[in-house]
């Protein structure tokens, strides 16, 4: 008779757990007949930067580094373009900093930190374009 009990008690716990599982859990596609609608894929949108960048244009602000290198930087509202001269160009959001303002990508491996005149660039914890002043 106990067996019998706490088998059927487990069956009810059972069915009580799928239902709520069912009705509050993850979406479950294709159940039943479509199911309900699967919410949009998670995307990273671009930063709105209003002004692009060219290392020959008028447009940013053009920074002279130590060890001959340079880069450009143009800034909107929450976000930085950069044109480097070894070729690349990112856009960055703006993030958190300790001091000064502070741009990063999402695994903060690569950083872009504007300290009052002077800018400079950290990559994987290494200051790659470091003492950059504007330039007039």
């Amino acid at each position: 008779m106990g067996t019998v009990g706490i088998s059927m008690m487990l069956a009810v716990s059972a069915v009580v757990v799928g239902i709520a599982y069912l009705l509050w859990g993850p979406p479950v596609p294709y159940w039943p007949f479509g199911g309900p609608p699967l919410p949009p894929p998670v995307t990273t949108a671009t930063p709105d930067v209003r002004t692009a960048v060219d290392l020959s244009g008028k447009d940013g602000t053009l920074f002279s580094c130590e060890g001959g290198a340079y880069l450009k930087a143009a800034f909107s509202l929450n976000a930085v373009r950069l044109a480097l001269s070894d070729g690349r160009e990112l856009i960055l959001p703006q993030v958190i900093g300790e001091a000064g303002v502070r741009y990063a990508n999402p695994d903060e491996s690569f950083v872009f930190l504007n300290e009052g005149t002077v800018v400079f660039i950290r990559e994987n914890g290494v200051r790659t374009y470091s003492g950059c002043t504007a330039q007039g």
